[in-house]
């Protein structure tokens, strides 16, 4: 029993080093077997749809937000509500033509591939 402490005193360093490695090796393979694979993985994929999800609702609530209130502070959700942002970007005719070319673009490409495949 000595000698084992004698080597792990020694090797403290090494073991810290594999602890990481050792911990994901424990917890990605041993764990799930324990009967709790449902919930490994609803609770995995659930934060990392959280993840993904995060960006689109902070682009939405930033979108909906009024100028001021987001030089104030950031938040998740909108503040001073405002559509402001959308009034401008559709009044411009730039846009309004791009878009139209996008849906006929899409429209028009859509029935040629569904008439030359069919």
């Amino acid at each position: 029993m000595s000698e084992v402490l004698t080597q792990y005193r020694r090797h403290k360093g090494l073991l810290l080093l594999v602890a990481p490695g050792l911990a994901f090796f424990l917890v990605f393979n041993y764990l799930p077997m324990f009967g709790l694979v449902l919930v490994f993985n609803l609770t995995v994929l659930g934060l990392v749809g959280l993840m993904a999800l995060y960006p689109f609702v902070y682009t939405i609530s930033m979108s909906l937000s009024s100028a001021e209130a987001l030089r104030a502070s950031l938040h998740l959700y909108p503040r001073d509500i405002s559509l402001t942002s959308y009034r401008m970007v559709l009044s411009n005719p730039e846009i309004v033509t791009g878009f139209t070319n996008s849906v006929l673009r899409t429209v028009l490409g859509t029935a040629l591939t569904l008439f030359l495949l069919v």
